[in-house]
């Protein structure tokens, strides 16, 4: 009872103090069980501090069977708080508190929500109780006092009796005392078997959110992350896309455990994981250069997360064996188990690293520029293996790209970053389509940059104007923006398109030409533009176009357009 009480507070609440004293549960385990008695004695003795106290009351501790409960339960203690700390950890507190708004009292929900994810582990943790309880010797026998007939127990009866030369009766005991160890062995081998079945079968159900509250990280004076928040459900895959020294590495990094924020936290599936090492957040994570062990083969190197997990959730060979032959089959990699890193291609060791990461069977994969050293065409693959993969196995993920292409193509959601903030997070055509910022709308993708000025209701670009439709609060100089594809183009004046221009460069796409035109006599610098259609024009051609389509900035604030500002009323 006292070790589950132990690990309900550890895991369940935040206080200070907390990491203290999980080391102190520590301590059984560092000093010797003699010293514990003796500190026991110190303390409890009639010249200890509560020894007096404990006199005058006529309560006796020392030398009596309350004395041998409380250091046995100071021995035992911490084998039941550390197999329960991780099983509640990975349950977290979602459970509970659901139970709690159905209106389940505490002990209803302690027994029919709590104890059934606990259970495997419990039994194991009294099952080394109940071993390390039996055979406890130092402290008890400091504490007790070896009174015959009265604070006996068994490994100090079977004492007694050698020095009585009761040779019989002290290996009579001492067979007694062996048959319960091997009864507890044989109940360890059961539960802990049990509890690794149990503990899988979870792990692969329980795909994690992640939940990034208010994350500042500063490395000296310079602040990196700029109170960073933002929630990622379970089985989404996301991008976090900027330009070097954005953050996006910096804050994959501290979801990993590998850097700790200065502030902030970070939450798995609601469990606060902030101060979690990074082995322990049960994360693959992939890195950019790989990091594959070059002195281990192919078939090794994916193994070898699965060789070094605690022996009681290790499989075994076999189980091994199959696990990796599977997955080197999901990345088409069988026919190269055996061939050492240096024998392959960037794009093979990239499926390697990918593999290894996934082998232990990880709730969360953070992938930092995992293309990044690829050519284009192996990247291009590799991001439709990666999509279809997490289509299939539906792992949460988070990766970090500077390549607009790769986030829109491989991600559920693109989170666009610059200098430490989070420009926008949404779906990849809401990025695109609808930009948040001015530095998303210039930063994702090839876009037209036009300068002028607003002048009662008409935007004044050279010599020409573009009514409107409204005349907006703010009068002067202004930015205006069109992607290639959104300015209108047409071989014959119009309304739509009023703007001559002169075709440089033709460049044929497929189902579309990619023109550069200069502008003539409105503009001085030439403009990207797609023409879609067989018929295409011809370099030197006249051609007209339209900024209808336009997004006008003045610094980083958007200025509406007319149908913006109709749209913005209506929705009011």
């Amino acid at each position: 009872m006292f070790g589950i009480l132990l690990a309900w507070l550890v895991t369940r609440f935040n206080f200070p103090g907390r990491q203290l004293l999980l080391t102190l549960l520590d301590i059984p385990f560092a000093v010797s069980p003699v010293v514990a008695g003796l500190v026991y004695l110190l303390f409890y003795g009639s010249n200890g501090p509560l020894g007096g106290w404990l006199d005058e009351h006529n309560l006796q501790i020392m030398f009596s069977w309350p004395g041998m409960v409380l250091v046995t339960i100071f021995v035992t203690c911490p084998f039941v708080v550390r197999e329960l700390v991780p099983v509640m950890l990975s349950q977290g507190s979602q459970e509970d508190e659901a139970a709690i708004l159905l209106g389940a009292s505490g002990w209803q929900m302690f027994r029919r929500v709590t104890l059934p994810n606990i259970r495997w582990a419990l039994l194991y943790g009294v099952v080394l109780t109940n071993a390390r309880a039996i055979g406890e010797f130092g402290a008890v026998s400091v504490v007790s006092g070896s009174i015959r007939g009265e604070t006996l127990s068994l490994p100090l009866q079977i004492e007694l009796l050698e020095q009585d030369y009761n040779t019989v009766g002290s290996f009579t005991a001492a067979a007694l005392l062996t048959l319960m160890a091997i009864i507890t062995l044989f109940l360890k081998v059961c539960c802990s078997g049990a509890w690794r079945i149990r503990k899988n079968a979870h792990s692969r159900r329980n795909i994690m959110s992640i939940e990034i509250a208010n994350i500042k990280k500063s490395f000296g004076r310079t602040q990196v992350l700029n109170d960073i928040s933002l929630d990622i459900p379970s089985g989404q895959m996301v991008a976090l896309l900027g330009p070097s020294g954005s953050g996006k590495t910096t804050l994959l990094r501290i979801i990993a455990g590998l850097e700790h924020q200065t502030s902030g936290h970070i939450r798995f599936h609601g469990t606060d994981v902030s101060r979690l090492h990074a082995r322990d957040r049960k994360v693959g994570f992939v890195f950019q250069h790989y990091a594959l062990f070059r002195h281990m083969t192919v078939f090794d190197n994916i193994a070898f997360g699965l060789t070094v997990l605690p022996r009681r959730e290790r499989p075994n060979a076999a189980a091994i064996k199959a696990k990796v032959t599977k997955l080197l089959e999901m990345v088409q990699l069988a026919h190269l188990a055996d061939r050492y890193p240096a024998q392959l291609s960037g794009g093979q060791k990239q499926r390697v690293a990918l593999a290894r990461a996934l082998a232990v069977e990880p709730q969360i994969l953070l992938l930092d520029e995992p293309f990044g050293a690829l050519d284009a065409q192996v990247r291009k693959e590799l991001r439709r293996w990666l999509r279809q993969l997490h289509e299939e196995l539906k792992f949460t993920s988070v990766f970090v790209t500077h390549d607009q292409e790769e986030a829109t193509e491989v991600a559920d959601r693109v989170v666009v970053m610059s200098q430490g903030n989070i420009e926008q997070a949404d779906a990849p055509n809401q990025v695109w389509r609808e930009p948040a910022t001015r530095f998303v709308l210039e930063f994702m993708g090839e876009v037209n940059r036009l300068q002028g000025t607003i002048r009662g209701g008409q935007f004044h670009v050279g010599a020409h104007r573009w009514p409107l439709g409204y005349t907006p609060a703010y009068q002067g100089p202004v930015d205006l923006f069109l992607r290639p594809w959104e300015v209108d183009i047409s071989r014959r004046t119009s309304l739509d398109s009023p703007l001559p221009v002169q075709v440089l460069e033709a460049s044929p796409k497929g189902h579309y030409t990619q023109l550069v035109v200069q502008p003539l006599g409105w503009y001085n610098e030439p403009l990207t533009v797609v023409m879609h259609g067989d018929d295409a024009p011809q370099r030197g051609e006249r051609l007209f176009v339209g900024l209808q389509h336009a997004r006008l900035y003045n610094g980083d604030e958007r200025i509406e357009t007319r149908d913006e500002e109709l749209a913005l009323a209506q929705s009011a």
